[in-house]
C-alpha cells in the first residue's frame, strides 16, 4: 500500500485521508517495545551500542545496493520488533539483521539480492539453510505483518506543502535517517518524527512557520513536535561517529549536500524556539 500510494498519488487521491488515517492506527500496532535490551535481551548480552553499529553497518548495505529508502526503515522495525520477542544473542544478531534486510526488499524493493551476496555480506558464516531457517521464524513472530507504514511516507505528505522547496525534505530525510542508531527513537511513532524532523528542517532552513495547514495534514501541533526536535539536535550534536555512515551519504550532491549545511548550522550555535507558553501552539518561528 505505501508504494502504491507514493507511486499512485492522483488514483487514490480522492482516498487519501482515509488512508492515511488507517496508517496512523497501524503505526501504533506494530511499534516495538522501547526497552527491550532490558527485557527480552536481558541474558544475551546484547546492548544498544550493539545495535547502533549495526544499524550504521546496515545504511552503508542500504546504500551499496541502491535499495529504495522504505527498505531502511523497514528492515530496522522488523529487527527491533525480533528483539522484542525474542532472545537473540550477539553471534546471531548480524543473519537476523540480513534476514530483516532480505524481508524488507521482498516486501518493498524493485530488486532482490541473491542468496550468495547475502551470505558474503555475513562473512559467509552462514548456510542458505540458516538464512531460510531464520526468515521463515522471524515471519512467523512478527506474525506476517509486513506492512508498517514508515515515517517517509508521513514526510511526503506534508513535504506536498511546499513543492517548491525540495531542500526541506531532503534535509527531514537525512534527519530521519541520523536517528536511527539511537535508542531514544526506537519506538517514537513515524508519522510523528517525520513531522519533527520536518518541521526542524524548515527552521534550519528559514523558509517560514509552523503554519495551520502543516498542523492539519501532519496532525501534530508545533508544541507537540518540540520535544523530538530537541532530541533530534541533541543527537546530532554527539560525535560525528554516532551517525557518520548517514554524514557521508548526505554529504553526497544527489543529497543537496544537506548534511554539510546541518553541520555548518549546528556550528555556528542554532538553536529552535520552546513556544510551549503560547496557548493556540499553531505559530511558531525559528532562530535562524
Amino acid at each position: 500500500m505505501i508504494e502504491y500510494v507514493a507511486d499512485h498519488n492522483e488514483v487514490v487521491s480522492e482516498y487519501k485521508d482515509e488512508i492515511f488515517e488507517y496508517m496512523r492506527d497501524l503505526q501504533d500496532e506494530m511499534l516495538p517495545d522501547h526497552n527491550y535490551m532490558s527485557t527480552k535481551q536481558r541474558d544475551t548480552h546484547l546492548n544498544w551500542q550493539m545495535r547502533s553499529r549495526l544499524i550504521l553497518w546496515l545504511v552503508e548495505v542500504h546504500s551499496r545496493f541502491r535499495l529504495r529508502e522504505e527498505t531502511l526503515f523497514l528492515a530496522i522495525n522488523y529487527i527491533d520488533r525480533f528483539l522484542s520477542l525474542k532472545e537473540v544473542f550477539s553471534n546471531r544478531l548480524q543473519l537476523v539483521t540480513i534476514v530483516a534486510l532480505s524481508i524488507a526488499i521482498k516486501y518493498e524493493d524493485r530488486q532482490g539480492i541473491s542468496m550468495k551476496s547475502l551470505q558474503k555480506l555475513c562473512g559467509d558464516s552462514y548456510a542458505a539453510e540458516d538464512f531460510f531457517e531464520v526468515e521463515i521464524y522471524m515471519l512467523a513472530r512478527l506474525r506476517y505483518r509486513l506492512g508498517w507504514p514508515g515515517p517517509l511516507i508521513f514526510l511526503r505528505r506534508i513535504n506536498e506543502i511546499d513543492e517548491m522547496e525540495p531542500r526541506a525534505g531532503i534535509m527531514a530525510k537525512y534527519l530521519l535517517e541520523a536517528v536511527l542508531p539511537d535508542k531514544s527513537f526506537v519506538a517514537e511513532r513515524p508519522s510523528m518524527t517525520a513531522a519533527a524532523a520536518y518541521c526542524l528542517a524548515r527552521c534550519m532552513l528559514a523558509i517560514g512557520e509552523w503554519t495551520p495547514l502543516h498542523v492539519r495534514i501532519s496532525e501534530y501541533n508545533y508544541s507537540q513536535l518540540y520535544p523530538l526536535m530537541v532530541a533530534i539536535l541533541d543527537w546530532l550534536n554527539q560525535p560525528q561517529e554516532s551517525y557518520l555512515a548517514v554524514f557521508n551519504k548526505y554529504c553526497l550532491w544527489e543529497n543537496l549536500r544537506v548534511a554539510l549545511f546541518v553541520k555548518k548550522k549546528l556550528e555556528s550555535g542554532f538553536v529552535i524556539e520552546d513556544n510551549t507558553r503560547a496557548r493556540t501552539f499553531l505559530r511558531s518561528r525559528c532562530q535562524k
